[in-house]
């Protein structure tokens, strides 16, 4: 049987990264990891543009 609906969701760049305080994931492991202060420090630093953050506009 196919679904009635999808939920589909998804992140903007650089608002969701590795070590984020409210758990980020890793691919290749089934769970949501714990922060990593410092993990989510080095991605920031990585981040090649600003996040993009959405308003209601």
């Amino acid at each position: 049987m196919w679904p009635m609906a999808y939920h589909i969701t998804w992140t903007a760049y650089g608002t969701w990264l590795h070590g984020d305080p409210r758990g980020w994931v890793f691919s290749g492991k089934p769970c949501v990891l714990p922060p990593d202060v410092v993990l989510h420090n080095q991605m920031q630093f990585r981040l090649v543009e600003f996040a993009v953050l959405f308003n209601e506009a």
